[in-house]
Formats: C-alpha cells, sequence, structure tokens
C-alpha cells in the first residue's frame, strides 16, 4: 500500500495504513522528513523535501514532490516487469484521437433514473 499525506496525521490515510497492515500488505509512506505518526507507522519512508504549512490546505509544492515520488515509483515498477508491463500496456494503449473513442457514449450513469 502507498500512503500519502505531507503532515503524516491525515486520520484518514493513517486508518488505511492500520487495515493494510492488518492484511498484511508492505506501507510505503510519502511523507515530510519529520518524524510523525506515518512515518512510525510504515514499513518503508519517502520523504518529500518541501516546506508547507502543516494544516494549510492545497498545499502545492509538497504536493508535486508527492506526484514526483509517485512517478519514480510507477516507472521503476513498469521497468521491473517490463515485458509484462509492455504487453499491459499494448493491449490498453487507444491509438484513436478521443473524438473517435466516442467515450461520452459508452459511459453509462451509476444509477438509472
Amino acid at each position: 500500500a502507498i500512503a500519502i499525506s505531507y503532515s503524516g496525521m491525515t486520520e484518514e490515510v493513517l486508518k488505511c495504513v492500520e487495515t493494510a497492515k492488518e492484511k498484511g500488505a508492505p506501507v510505503i509512506a510519502i511523507t515530510r522528513f519529520e518524524e510523525n505518526p506515518l512515518r512510525s507507522k510504515a514499513d518503508y519512508n519517502l520523504s518529500v523535501a518541501a516546506t508547507e504549512f502543516i494544516f494549510r490546505s492545497g498545499a502545492m509544492s509538497s504536493r508535486i514532490g508527492q506526484l514526483d515520488v509517485i512517478d519514480i515509483l510507477y516507472t521503476a515498477y513498469a521497468h521491473k516487469e517490463y515485458e509484462q508491463n509492455v504487453k499491459q500496456f499494448e493491449r490498453t494503449h487507444i491509438d484513436k484521437p478521443y473524438d473517435e473513442v466516442n467515450f461520452h457514449q459508452k459511459i453509462k450513469p451509476l444509477k438509472e433514473e
């Protein structure tokens, strides 16, 4: 499981981490350098080098750092399982322009009105 919280104190994230650990999943935390509850619960910690006010909503520099870390993890995983992932990418790649695919016609409402 990958848990992301700059403050490391987001209740929902911490609850998800506890559930993941109960199920036996290793937890990777993406958080700030300072010690926090998320860091102490995670199996692996990746720190974001950004300074934000902890209780500020919409913190941008830490969010950009977190997205960079996710991109790096995704790329590393895709490279590690390259042959298997190339087949999956080829199978799921859409090679038509958006307007030719007609996504809007294929999306069905969740609930019939």
